[in-house]
């Protein structure tokens, strides 16, 4: 137990982040993630299942953008 409160910028933020939408699970497709993180990393972001396309140009060799690609072992 800690004697001393918290910061009042810890207690500020804390309170601006509950007075938005609480949400219990997340973004199960995490868009704005992947979305932001392509824009940062300069890539071509697709996420879900469906990546026939991004396969689709990468195996066929046109011209495309960077992309950033990751594929789990199906047991998550």
């Amino acid at each position: 137990e800690n004697p001393y409160p918290p910061p009042e910028a810890v207690i500020k933020a804390i309170q601006d982040a509950a007075t938005g939408p609480l949400n219990r699970y997340p973004d199960p497709t995490a868009k704005s993630f992947r979305n932001e993180a392509s824009r940062v990393l300069g890539v071509f972001g697709w996420g879900g299942i469906r990546q026939e396309p991004v396969v689709q140009c990468v195996t066929r060799r046109e011209p495309c953008h960077k992309v950033l690609m990751g594929i789990g072992s199906g047991k998550e």
